[in-house]
């Protein structure tokens, strides 16, 4: 056998280390998640960043927890979250800091306060229990790592002198009733002696520490503070405002130094570079600039990001800058070229929905970042995105987010409907993507048939239309009469459509709370079913095609005998909003109701509520069933998808 030079072997370890399986990096799916959740997907949406001064961890505090990365490769490391409340007690962090050690990080979020054992992954010390906060809280440690500052609308506390691992020393430094001061942005100055703090009312306060003295008010601002950073050597203090401005201060007189105005919208974050001599800047207007700070003029724009900043903020060495965009990713800029690393970490999924394949094996989630995720049921690995030159009504708000898109029965196919009034057609092999031409306005809702041969489309514009799966060619073209058409002549749009099992009928419903069952071998009415006062926003058969299941913006669940149209049973939520309804393999019908975070189970047939989901940490949007109905997925405003096992007895509130 012949010997393989070690330069190969190099190579070869190189590869396999930089190309790791997508499974490997999607581990942190299965993370610390809420009892009765199988994955989610997401990190949550991002509210502060940090870097420890040694430049080897980079930590994210968001709506569910502190991700810790390594700071080189960005590999996630931990979760930092607190169940010790309970499994369902969901954890966020405003603000975070890291002690100048590396050691230890606090976070600060409605009232509590955490200090965190990096190296043990856990937290060790909590204060503050309790005390709920109605706004934001902001904390910052010292250079030096002994004192401790966190602030909210309450006022300002310190805790002084690191003892075994916690602070002690408790101080009130001023309450929101002595100043009446609503604080956005704190910062330490590098000797630890001045704090400053940006406020509501487009004020500056500096503090003396030491004596919790106020010292000075800084003034010229005409909104709101946003972000506040002193340079390293403490001799300038950068403000940025809701006003369009930054301004430059004499730290130690408060004097104002030069106000720096090319930015035309309102600026969220400031940023010295360790060396002080660069100052960047970012907000609204999707720029962010790179300043010389004792000239005060702008030397370098990065572009790339086509979001709104929401965060800037230098590596220790300098040679980086994150940005935190609008959706909540976070992009790393080269400082020296103004490029973008292509090291985007993505945290937050802006999900509008979540479809299975009909064998549940595979399910995308729908975002408002133009973008269609595939990924594995069973593995929770990453499949591919779809993208396409146009996207499915969400972002000017589809009126029916549930039945807009569908997997072909064999999952080759997914389809979106447009608010052109073009359909969307991916090829899920190959990616590639064409449209199918037909409606003249926007198309609410898409379904295949089960024998994969039809493709039906329900449209504001008031018709239905049948295509040819296969090519793609208009069949059939259905107008949808409203209630008493034969008096009135009304036509209404169609906001949802499905088949039934044999593919021979085809339900839909309509804007004005009707039901049809359309005889597709004739193309008749079979059945009008009515009772609804509002739109129909989904509508299933059960598994033998006896029984149709509709949920209308009414706030109720209906089942109907589809042979004779009688109406069999209505469901309304008592306080929440019911989404979505399957029927399980063996013809149980269960719903899923919304109300805020909390997502509770209906045994419909019975008329009662079976189990209570609670673990999202912010309101739950929307709901949906796998095919098989063991699986819950539910997308929330914390930025994550996560899917439920609902079958299980012991993984929910009963």
């Amino acid at each position: 056998m012949k010997k393989v030079p070690s330069y190969i072997l190099l190579l070869m370890l190189i590869i396999s280390t930089h190309y790791l399986p997508i499974s490997f990096a999607q581990d942190y799916t299965r993370w610390v998640l809420p009892r009765g959740v199988k994955a989610r997907f997401g990190k949550g949406y991002v509210n502060d960043i940090q870097y420890s001064q040694d430049s080897s961890l980079f930590a994210v505090a968001t709506s569910i927890g502190i991700w810790i990365y390594d700071a080189n490769t960005f590999q996630e490391l931990t979760l930092l979250t607190d169940y010790s409340s309970g499994p369902d007690n969901v954890f966020g962090a405003d603000s975070i800091s890291f002690s100048p050690d590396g050691q230890t990080l606090a976070s600060a979020t409605s009232g509590d306060i955490y200090l965190w054992d990096i190296p043990n992954k856990r937290w060790k010390l909590r204060m503050g229990r309790g005390k709920i906060s109605s706004g934001s809280s902001k904390i910052a440690f010292s250079m030096n790592g002994k004192t401790l500052v966190y602030a909210d609308l309450e006022g300002i506390k310190l805790w002084n002198e690191a003892i075994d691992g916690g602070l002690t020393s408790e101080r009130m430094f001023y309450r929101d009733a002595e100043h009446s001061i609503d604080i956005n942005s704190i910062s330490f100055s590098p000797d630890g002696n001045i704090l400053a703090t940006g406020n509501q009312d487009g004020t500056i306060h500096l503090w003396d520490k030491v004596k919790r003295k106020h010292l000075k008010t800084l003034t010229g601002h005409t909104a709101v503070v946003t972000s506040i950073s002193f340079s390293p050597d403490g001799k300038t203090l950068a403000s940025g405002s809701v006003d369009k401005t930054i301004r430059l201060w004499n730290a130690a007189t408060g004097t104002h130094r030069k106000t720096l105005r090319e930015h035309k919208k309102p600026i969220y974050s400031v940023s010295f570079s360790p060396d002080g001599k660069t100052l960047a800047s970012g907000g609204d207007d999707k720029i962010v600039y790179l300043w010389d700070a004792e000239k005060g003029q702008h030397k370098q724009i990065l572009m790339g990001n086509e979001l709104w900043t929401n965060k800037v903020l230098f590596s220790p060495d300098g040679q980086s800058l994150a940005v935190v965009g609008h959706d909540h990713s976070i992009y790393l800029y080269d400082t020296a070229t103004g490029v973008n690393k292509h090291i985007n970490i993505e945290h937050a999924l802006l999900a509008n929905n979540v479809v299975f394949t009909p064998d549940g094996q595979t399910f995308a989630i729908v975002c408002r970042d133009n973008s269609i995720h595939l990924w594995d049921t069973a593995t929770g690995i990453y499949i591919q995105t779809l993208t396409s030159q146009h996207f499915p009504n969400e972002q000017t708000g589809n009126i029916n987010p549930y039945r807009n898109y569908s997997f072909s029965p064999d999952g080759s196919m997914f389809v979106g409907g447009n608010q052109d009034g073009s359909i969307s057609v991916w090829n899920v092999n190959s990616a590639k993507h064409k449209f199918l031409i037909g409606h003249n306005d926007s198309v609410y809702s898409v379904a295949f048939s089960p024998d994969g041969r039809t493709l039906a489309s329900g449209s504001k514009d008031k018709t239905i239309r049948l295509w040819d799966a296969a090519t793609g060619k208009n069949k059939h073209t259905y107008t949808n009469q409203g209630l008493n058409s034969e008096q009135t002549g009304n036509t209404v749009a169609v906001c949802s459509v499905s088949f039934n099992p044999d593919s021979r009928l085809l339900a839909s419903g309509s804007m004005d709370g009707s039901i049809k069952i359309w005889d597709l071998e004739t193309g008749n009415t079979k059945q009008i079913l009515t009772g609804h006062t509002q739109k129909i926003i989904d509508l299933t058969f059960s598994p033998d095609g006896s029984v149709l299941a509709s949920v209308s913006t009414d706030g109720t669940l209906s089942l109907w005998d589809v042979t004779t149209g009688a109406h069999m049973r209505t469901l309304g939520a008592r306080k929440g909003t019911i989404w979505s309804v399957s029927f399980t393999p063996d013809g149980v019908p269960f719903a899923g109701e919304i109300n805020d975070n909390v997502i509770f189970l209906w045994q419909v047939e019975k008329g009662t509520r079976k189990k209570i989901l609670i673990g999202q940490g912010a309101s739950v949007s929307h709901v949906s069933f796998s095919p098989d109905g063991r699986t819950l997925a539910s997308t929330s405003a914390d930025g994550t998808v996560l899917l439920w096992n609902i079958t299980s007895t012991t993984n929910a509130t009963q």
